[in-house]
């Protein structure tokens, strides 16, 4: 419903919304990289899983949750292929 203030709405964004906002626009800047937006899980999920097996100096992954499912594990073969001497793999989640 969107500008009517219905579910979702402006109606209901409160403080922890507009702090969101703030931090996207705060965010520091830096020259030469590349943002791609998603509105596929499917899709980001096969383009991190190429950056990964790609990785030729360091692979360094922050996830809130990965899963023990058929993504998380493709994400596990992912690191595990990646971790090579000197591709060194790290990640912090939430299993």
């Amino acid at each position: 419903m969107g500008e009517t203030g219905g579910p979702g709405g402006p109606a209901e964004a409160g403080p922890s919304f507009a702090r969101a906002l703030w931090r996207i626009g705060a965010a520091d800047v830096s020259p030469g990289n590349r943002v791609t937006l998603f509105a596929d899980g499917d899709a980001k999920f096969d383009a991190m899983i190429e950056l990964i097996a790609g990785a030729r100096q360091a692979v360094a992954l922050e996830s809130y949750v990965i899963r023990d499912d058929a993504v998380g594990r493709r994400f596990l073969a992912a690191l595990a292929g990646a971790a090579r001497p000197k591709t060194p793999c790290g990640s912090s989640a939430k299993w």
